[in-house]
């Protein structure tokens, strides 16, 4: 399986976001990303009507501040926004772990649409075992488990890939955020991950995101490289 090169980006209004979409479609990612949370305001309607053109290549995303995100809004309320942009039926839906109630994943089966089931770790990398708790959880309720956490040195980086030795590459995106975890974003490539999240124009999500171009021409290297 040939991983596709997900652009994450961003907007303050929903003219930016949709404009950075188009960009990053052109530019040649096979997915996009939208964070909403970056969204100073968010207005259902008008979103889900600007984002609909480009639906079968998102994947939609509503972080909350407590798991590293932007959106500080009501819970309540943004499983309420999830449920309603899942409608414009999204290539993915991303759902914290934590978040992953019974109720939510239900209603977004309901549309058909994927799930991915993240967890994240902005301070540090987590003892093996537990990581493999983690993506058990998250493969059991959703289609992709998405487990980053911070690198600071090798052996955080070895903990995250081998991962890859445990659970189906397909389902998996594992990978490390930080300079010392750069390099765990081409293992993952090279392990067969479905997706890698990348950056355009330096607009960053994650520290140690890397550029689209230069990821796509290390995943063409990785894949001869495996053949």
């Amino acid at each position: 399986m040939k991983t596709r090169l997900c652009v994450s980006t961003y907007g303050n209004n929903v003219e930016e976001l949709s404009y950075r979409i188009a960009e990053a479609l052109d530019a040649g990612a096979e997915l996009v990303e939208a964070r909403l949370d970056y969204l100073k305001l968010i207005e259902p309607e008008k979103l889900a009507r600007m984002l609909k053109p480009y639906a079968d290549k998102l994947i939609i995303t509503l972080r909350p501040k407590n798991q590293g995100g932007l959106y500080v809004g009501d819970e309540a309320h943004r499983v309420s926004l999830l449920t309603k942009l899942c409608r414009i039926s999204p290539a993915y839906v991303d759902v914290e772990l934590d978040a992953a109630t019974p109720g939510l994943i239900d209603s977004i089966r309901r549309e058909d649409v994927k799930i991915i089931i993240s967890w994240h770790d902005y301070a540090r990398t987590p003892e093996q075992d537990f990581l493999r708790n983690l993506c058990e959880k998250a493969l059991t309720i959703g289609d992709v488990a998405k487990i980053v956490t911070l690198s600071s040195c090798e052996e955080d980086n070895l903990r995250v890939v081998k991962l890859y030795a445990y659970y189906s590459p397909e389902r998996l995106v594992a990978f490390c955020m930080g300079d010392s975890g750069r390099v765990t974003r081409l293992l993952a490539v090279c392990a067969g991950a479905p997706i890698m999240y990348v950056a355009l124009g330096g607009r960053t999500t994650a520290k140690g995101q890397i550029e689209l171009e230069e990821m796509r021409r290390l995943r063409e290297w990785a894949w001869t490289k495996k053949e």
